[in-house]
Formats: C-alpha cells, sequence, structure tokens
C-alpha cells in the first residue's frame, strides 16, 4: 500500500527519500514522486541524480552521421566555432 506523506513539515527522513526514489523507478515523475513521499522536489531529483536512481535524459536531437562530420571539418578548419557547428549542421 503506497502511503502519501503531507508537504506541510520541511522534514523527511531516510524512509521518505527512499520511497521518492522507489516512486521514480517504476516510472513516476520527479513532482509526483515528491508530493507523494513528502519529499521537495528539488531535493529528491538532486539526490536521486547523485546517487544514480534518475540520468539527464538523452537529447532529443539526432543527429546523422554525415552531418557530425561536416560539423567537425568546419570546427577543423576554423570555418565556424564548435558551438555553431550543430547547430549549423
Amino acid at each position: 500500500m503506497l502511503v502519501i506523506f503531507s508537504m506541510t513539515s520541511s522534514a523527511y527522513c531516510s524512509a521518505n527519500l527512499e520511497a521518492g526514489f522507489k516512486l521514480l523507478q517504476t516510472g513516476h515523475s520527479v513532482a509526483e514522486a515528491s508530493k507523494m513521499s513528502g519529499v521537495p522536489r528539488t531535493t529528491l531529483y538532486s539526490k536521486a541524480r547523485n546517487c544514480g536512481v534518475i540520468c539527464l535524459r538523452e537529447s532529443s536531437k539526432k543527429y546523422s552521421e554525415e552531418q557530425i562530420e561536416q560539423a567537425v571539418k568546419a570546427v577543423i578548419s576554423k570555418f565556424i566555432f564548435k558551438n555553431v557547428a550543430f547547430v549549423s549542421y
């Protein structure tokens, strides 16, 4: 049975944090897990990242091998700066 904790208190214990981690592992968002476990959202997010419970999402932008090659060549030839290369190609 899942117990929903109150967010009125700023104090939370390790059991709350563990409950938040379990919720994240089962597919809940950080906001949902925060509300359900009683751990502040930013605290839950940072501790979960530090413990490896959640990882940063990969970029949704995928580049083809040809686009990457063109960008690298442009940077090497000093045609454009590297931070502009992937935007341009």
